[in-house]
């Protein structure tokens, strides 16, 4: 999915998807934004979650959506994040699942050059 201003741009995959959970590394979060949701910009949570990240905005959803939190690798997808104190992503989807249910799923992961991940 590339340039997309709207749901109706994503394609036949995503297009009819109103309940995304973005999850993921530092694209998904949103890092460079220098817009952070409130708590993920502090010593202790450094996932830099913005609601400026990519498809929030084109698919109208919450903060809440956005489960991705920045310099994530993929043990940090089924294991907690102790450095950021967040669960394992795989957690957080299955609690937004019982939150508010989750039609789709979105993910990028590999940004984070020379991780050996």
């Amino acid at each position: 999915v590339t340039q997309v201003d709207s749901a109706a741009q994503a394609g036949s995959i995503l297009h009819d998807r109103h309940q995304l959970a973005i999850m993921g590394d530092s694209y998904s979060a949103g890092e460079g934004a220098d817009r952070y949701i409130s708590g993920t910009d502090t010593p202790t949570n450094g996932c830099h979650r913005s609601e400026l990240t990519y498809l929030v905005q084109a698919f109208r959803q919450p903060d809440s959506s956005i489960i991705a939190c920045s310099g994530a690798v993929v043990n940090d997808i089924f294991f907690p994040d102790a450095a950021n104190h967040v669960p394992s992503q795989l957690e957080q989807l299955q609690h937004l699942q019982d939150a508010r249910g989750v039609d789709g799923v979105v993910m990028t992961l590999g940004g984070k050059a020379g991780s050996g991940y």
